[in-house]
């Protein structure tokens, strides 16, 4: 029973995969064979593997074109595609990662994925999805168990292991965070299960240190609150006070001052991770200016790395030319979201996505790069597609209520003449 709901489930296993499930079997993979890299290259090819299955067995009803919807995003990854393949292996520029490593990241865990899983959106359901992001939890949580001897040598510092660094870490956390503020209240499990796990992903978050996740956990929350409508605002504020009751209930003043001085070290002239992110920025933003229109290169000159934000990333790496279509999907992926939020039916799925989208948005500011931002390829395709069906969905609702009416009206009409 087990294997078969396992298989029901596989494409909610695959959409998280990139977003939670990698990094969560990669902390088995750092107690098993915490040497080398064919651990992650191999959880990335069965997730493909799984997600490949998935859609040779889901029925073609199900599935849907997706490149006339996701057209502008396509010609952004096209052009971008062709300056990574480009830099990497004509120019011999050095990206900071092995090439292997970039690729498999770039196209095994994102591109390839996105396209996918929104060509079969349609079979991702709400309860497989709920159940699926439940068993990562839980998985995550076992994996960070079992090397707790491992985080706690670097939980002075910056918790981290040698397969899951800090941000991925507090990532992680936070999406699991995230499901369990939007399934608190549906039944007495999820209410148990979020007082059982909940207490050590706030712990992982605090000792990971890592202040892109949680401001960007925070304006996600905040944005959530305000477009939300009526009295569903007023049920996501009192979610919100009651995580911050269990954030000072569970997370002891030690952990609470580790996130308060993380949070305070954003300084420029101080915090040398700040300053050079300050740094990367600015080189990134000057080679723009050197080659506005088609860009040159995928990664920031001084630092040899990529500036960490997509968005100066995208200038500086493909122009204005390939900016344009990267910035009209953006802010498509922006308002389906706040479609998938407002819709008073909305599923599950929608809403999630949604904040892993606004979450990973606002992180891709000052995290990441094009290449390694496989949640935000994801979950930006996943929301435009799942928006589009709603759209299309209320819209044959509104049209059958009218013929409806129509309808009723035409048979009162007749009703009338006929007693006369």
């Amino acid at each position: 029973m087990i294997f078969s709901r396992l298989s029901s489930a596989s494409m909610a296993f695959v959409l998280l995969f990139p977003t939670v499930g990698y990094y969560t079997l990669a902390t088995y993979v750092n107690f098993i064979i915490p040497e080398g890299s064919i651990g992650g290259i191999a959880i990335r090819v069965i997730s493909l593997v799984v997600l490949l299955t998935a859609y040779a067995r889901l029925s073609p009803r199900m599935t849907r074109p997706v490149l006339p919807i996701l057209s502008y995003a396509s010609i952004f990854l096209f052009i971008y595609s062709f300056r990574l393949i480009q830099n990497i292996y004509v120019d011999d520029i050095y990206s900071g990662q092995r090439a292997i490593l970039v690729m498999s990241i770039f196209f095994l865990s994102g591109i390839i994925p996105a396209y996918l899983l929104a060509a079969i959106e349609r079979g991702i359901n709400d309860r497989e999805l709920a159940w699926a992001t439940s068993a990562f939890s839980f998985a995550f949580v076992v994996g960070i168990i079992i090397n707790r001897d491992a985080l706690a040598m670097t939980s002075e510092s910056r918790m981290t292991l040698d397969k899951v660094n800090p941000i991925a870490l507090a990532y992680v956390s936070s999406s699991f965070l995230l499901f369990y503020f939007l399934r608190f209240t549906k039944s007495k499990w999820t209410i148990l299960e979020a007082l059982s796990i909940v207490p050590i992903l706030l712990v992982v978050v605090s000792l990971s240190r890592s202040r892109g996740m949680m401001i960007s956990t925070a304006i996600t929350f905040l944005v959530y609150v305000l477009v939300l409508k009526g009295n569903r605002r007023i049920w996501a504020v009192a979610g919100l006070a009651t995580a911050a009751v269990m954030v000072l209930t569970f997370l002891s003043p030690e952990y609470q001052s580790i996130v308060f001085e993380a949070l305070s070290r954003i300084d420029v002239d101080n915090d040398m991770s700040t300053a050079g992110r300050a740094l990367a920025f600015k080189g990134a933003w000057a080679q723009f200016l050197e080659n506005p229109f088609f860009g040159r290169y995928v990664v920031e000159r001084l630092t040899g790395y990529y500036p960490h934000n997509i968005y100066i990333e995208s200038l500086m790496s493909v122009g204005l030319v390939g900016t344009v279509p990267f910035a009209i999907h953006l802010v498509m992926a922006l308002r389906s979201s706040i479609g998938l939020i407002r819709n008073s039916e909305g599923s599950f799925a929608g809403a999630f996505v949604a904040l892993l989208f606004i979450r990973e948005a606002v992180g891709a500011a000052a995290s990441g790069g094009i290449w390694s931002v496989s949640g935000f390829w994801i979950s930006s395709f996943l929301v435009i597609v799942m928006w589009q069906s709603k759209k299309v969905a209320l819209t044959r609702s509104a049209f059958d209520a009218r013929s409806l009416e129509s309808i009723n009206a035409r048979v009162r009409y007749l009703r009338g003449r006929g007693s006369a």
